[in-house]
C-alpha cells in the first residue's frame, strides 16, 4: 500500500491523534480504534498542512458496516440556508489546539525540527508557541468554505472537531448554522 500510494503522493504525513496507532515510518495510521462517530470533516481541516488526499485501507474488514462515508461539499453548499452559506463566506472559523510532544512528535524528531516545519505556515492565520514542557499551542483560522482546485466553491471544513466551535474573533458559531 506504501508503495502504491507513494506513486501519486511523494510526501506522506500521519495524523497526530494519539489514539491512532502510527506505523514506524510515521506516513500510516489507524483511521478508527473504535466504533465512535466521526462528524463530517475536512481531513486535519485544523492546521495549515491539510492533505490534497486521503488514502484509506482496510486491514481487517468489520463483521458488519464498517463503511467509510465520504460527502461531496460543492453538492452540500447549496443544500444550506442562505444565511448559513453568507455567515461562512465571511467569517473564518477558530481552532486552538494543544499537542503533547509524543503527538507533535509524529511530524519532527525534536522541537528544532518541530520549529523549522511550523515556520513554512507561520502567517496571518497560522501561529503557534512551544511551552517550556514542550507543549504545542497552536493557533489557526480557516474558512468554512473553500474553493476547490477546479474553482468550486464546497463546504468543506473541521467545524465539529472541536467542542465550542468559534469564529476567529472568538464568537461562538451560532447553533443555527451548525445544525443547518
Amino acid at each position: 500500500f506504501d508503495t502504491f500510494s507513494s506513486r501519486f503522493a511523494p510526501q506522506l504525513i500521519a495524523h497526530p491523534n494519539l489514539i491512532r496507532e502510527v506505523q514506524k515510518d510515521r506516513t500510516l495510521t489507524q483511521a478508527s480504534p473504535g466504533t465512535e462517530h466521526f462528524f463530517a470533516h475536512a481531513e486535519m481541516g485544523y492546521l495549515p498542512w491539510q492533505p490534497e488526499v486521503g488514502w484509506f485501507y482496510c486491514h481487517t474488514p468489520a463483521r458488519k458496516g464498517g463503511e467509510t462515508v465520504v460527502y461531496d461539499g460543492v453538492e452540500l453548499l447549496p443544500q444550506l440556508a442562505a444565511k448559513t452559506r453568507d455567515l461562512f463566506r465571511t467569517r473564518r472559523i477558530l481552532f486552538e489546539l494543544t499537542f503533547e510532544p509524543e503527538a507533535w512528535r509524529v511530524f519532527a524528531p525534536d522541537p528544532a525540527a518541530l520549529v523549522r516545519r511550523l515556520d513554512e505556515f507561520v502567517g496571518e492565520n497560522f501561529r503557534y508557541t512551544l511551552d517550556a514542557s514542550e507543549n504545542l499551542l497552536l493557533r489557526y483560522t480557516a474558512p468554512g468554505i473553500v474553493t476547490t482546485r477546479s474553482g468550486a466553491e464546497a463546504f468543506c471544513n473541521s467545524l465539529l472537531d472541536t467542542d465550542t466551535p468559534r469564529f476567529e474573533d472568538g464568537s461562538p458559531v451560532p447553533k443555527e448554522a451548525i445544525y443547518d
